[in-house]
């Protein structure tokens, strides 16, 4: 019997092994030490992500730095706003007139009329 050309594949073809390519600027490396179970857990979620560890905690580090700053700005934010002189001034700032007139009829080419 002849194999035509839109015949399938007789024999199953296995994937390819994923080889890992080197950083492209490899950076010193060290190690830390942490419990055989904490690494386990690290390896597995980094696997989810298709992330090696080091790229996983990489994100990791660079995730608690961001909540780090958007914490000290809403403590910033908290004391600011408890601050009678600060709120005064933000009211004085709401109370002024500066020309510009909210209201619909102002800004008629944004609301249709």
């Amino acid at each position: 019997m002849s194999v035509g050309v839109l015949d399938p594949p007789r024999a199953t073809v296995q994937p390819r092994a994923r080889r890992r390519r080197p950083a492209a600027n490899p950076q010193p490396s060290t190690s830390i030490r942490v419990s055989v179970a904490t690494r386990d857990k690290l390896a597995a979620l980094a696997k989810q992500d298709g992330l090696s560890l080091s790229a996983f905690m990489d994100g990791m580090v660079r995730r608690a730095e961001r909540q780090k700053i958007f914490a000290e700005f809403r403590t910033a934010l908290v004391e600011a706003f408890a601050d009678p002189a600060y709120r005064a001034e933000m009211q004085e700032w709401e109370e002024a007139d500066d020309g510009v007139d909210f209201d619909d009829d102002g800004w008629p080419e944004y609301n249709g009329r």
